[in-house]
């Protein structure tokens, strides 16, 4: 079974689909501190990710331009109140991709929407 990537729209009707792979992973360990593989066993970890995303609209598009590779102000750019916020749920989605279907950290993540 082929699982749908997470996406958003922006203004100018691009689709933007999100995929975190190991590379991305260690990319958002790397330049922004999120260490996603952390969140499995440290569940403030995960909770610190999620208020991030819900409060730093920065944080979103850069998290987003190592997403996607691209930058992060042409994203901005391409976004309003509405694109940020599908964009930040996308974000989620993606995060919550990242992890096996196994995962027991898959619905904690969910419970955090």
């Amino acid at each position: 079974m082929v699982e749908q990537a997470a996406s958003y729209v922006d203004l100018g009707g691009g689709h933007h689909g999100l995929k975190i792979t190991m590379a991305v992973a260690r990319e958002l360990r790397e330049k922004l501190g999120i260490d996603l593989l952390k969140a499995t066993t440290e569940p403030d970890v995960l909770k610190q990710i999620i208020d991030k995303i819900s409060a730093d609209d920065a944080f979103v598009f850069e998290f987003l331009a190592i997403v996607e590779g691209k930058d992060a102000a042409d994203l901005e750019a391409a976004a309003d109140g509405t694109v940020l916020e599908s964009a930040s749920t996308a974000m989620v989605e993606a995060i919550i991709d990242f992890f096996p279907d196994s995962s027991p950290i898959k619905k904690p993540i969910r419970q955090l929407m």
